[in-house]
């Protein structure tokens, strides 16, 4: 069976770290392997550095696109692309120093909606939350969002933040590139707030 070489590098955390910049190493898989795959192998290495107080944040980046958020306190990488699509040649490590990365994968998500591809559908459920699911064009998954929101404050901020943006009628829908500013604006209303953001 085939090997499918893909070349790996990673940002240096420190200065001490520089030294053996760009940290190249190469993975040798099996057959045709998914971009998954390949990032479960470089995890399991261990090859990104730990730091101090254990939460160093890291985006996953290949061909010029982020396809996934790494986190030293989870468990597993969050993805923002299909985790399906085949191995790149490349892949590169970009270390966020400590940045939180429910905040980080919140804004990856919105950076990644593009508004010629998009449907964003913004509900309020019974329970008190803000809903965001969308749908990124012609990807066999929907990518959900879920703000998950506890308090009046936090609640007050979303509503302000709606009558901001949102200046139509609710019953008419808002055009692409308009639910992309809001979704964008909820987000950062928030962050600007100190309130974690959650994604699911």
């Amino acid at each position: 069976m085939q090997l499918t070489r893909v070349r790996v590098t990673r940002d240096s955390v420190a200065m001490g770290d520089d030294t053996n910049a760009p940290h190249l190493m190469f993975l040798e898989l099996l057959g045709d392997p998914t971009i998954e795959i390949a990032v479960r192998n470089v995890l399991e290495c261990p090859y990104l550095a730990t730091i101090q107080g254990g939460e160093a944040t890291w985006l996953v980046v290949a061909d010029g696109t982020v396809h996934a958020v790494v986190a030293q306190q989870w468990e597993a990488p969050r993805w923002i692309t299909g985790r399906d699509v085949r191995a790149p040649a490349e892949i590169h490590f970009r270390y966020l120093r400590q940045e939180d990365p429910e905040a980080v994968l919140a804004q990856q998500l919105v950076d990644a909606v593009s508004p010629e591809d998009v449907t964003v559908t913004i509900s309020r459920p019974h329970v008190r939350g803000l809903l965001i699911t969308c749908r990124l064009g012609e990807r066999e998954k929907d990518v959900h969002g879920e703000l998950l929101v506890t308090g009046d404050h936090e609640w007050s901020i979303i509503k302000s933040t709606l009558v901001d943006h949102w200046t139509r009628p609710p019953a008419d829908p808002m055009s692409n590139t308009e639910a992309r500013v809001l979704v964008t604006a909820v987000v950062q209303r928030l962050k600007d707030e100190g309130i974690r953001v959650r994604w699911d």
